[in-house]
């Protein structure tokens, strides 16, 4: 039982990770999946132009459908950006508030987190959490 601290401290490495470099990526995905979405619709009036003899909208039926399930898809990858970052939010914090009431687990934690320098090179310096530090009132 010795050791039960440090493969705590590992799980909540772990945690970590995904909170400040997994979740990230993706979410960083979805914001690009948007900008490539809200780049098509600009032009897409002028792209959906057809001559009036065929009557109706100078845009044509398929323009109000289009747009609806653009709408709608864009709605999807913003609600899924968001649920990303805030999934990440909570893992950093529940990681940190953990880390904060067991010092073995805290100190593994915070050893792995200086020695990885993918956390260190994208995000902020970690800080250091042991018992006495929690950095988040639950």
């Amino acid at each position: 039982m010795g050791d039960s601290g440090k493969r705590f401290g590992v799980d909540l490495y772990e945690l970590e990770q995904a909170a400040k470099g997994d979740f990230p990526q993706i979410a960083l995905d979805y914001s690009i999946a948007i900008g490539s979405c809200n780049s098509v619709s600009d032009g897409l009036a002028q792209v959906l132009e057809r001559p009036v003899y065929f009557g109706g909208s100078a845009q044509g039926p398929v323009y109000d459908a289009y747009r609806a399930l653009h709408a709608t898809v864009l709605g999807f990858l913003t609600d899924t950006q968001k649920n990303l970052e805030d999934t990440a939010t909570a893992l950093d914090k529940a990681a940190q508030y953990f880390a904060g009431t067991d010092r073995e687990a805290g100190d593994e934690m915070n050893r792995l987190m200086r020695d990885d320098p993918t956390l260190g090179a994208t995000q902020n310096p970690p800080k250091q959490y042991g018992p006495g530090h929690l950095r988040y009132d639950f």
